[in-house]
């Protein structure tokens, strides 16, 4: 199959996918309100909160207070929902991927 030498997700999967991905991610935060304000509320949550961060971005381990376990809770509640926002635009991505690779190999008009 060598038409798929020449496609843009091989470029992409081989060299630069994880750019791909961080391009993707801010385009979805600049068109998707919703996904912004989750990003905003997390970022918030850890500039209020250093033991979060130094939990969360440090891997440092101590005790936590039941108001810290508290806001670590909605910050993850935040991730997760942030996350599953950003795995349907991947699959939307993936999807349209297809599309173009199956109308390159003349696979549909």
């Amino acid at each position: 199959m060598d038409n798929f030498d020449e496609t843009f997700i091989k470029d992409y999967c081989d060299d630069n996918f994880a750019e791909y991905l961080s391009d993707m991610l801010v385009r979805l935060k600049k068109s998707n309100p919703e996904y912004e304000s989750l990003l905003k509320k997390q970022s918030n949550l850890m500039n209020k909160n250093d033991r979060l961060a130094d939990v969360l971005e440090n891997h440092c381990l101590f005790s936590l207070s039941k108001y810290e376990v508290k806001i670590l809770k909605n910050y993850l509640s935040l991730k997760e929902d942030s996350r599953e926002i950003e795995e349907k635009e991947i699959f939307i991505q993936g999807m349209r991927e297809c599309y173009f690779l199956l109308r390159k190999l003349d696979l549909l008009k």
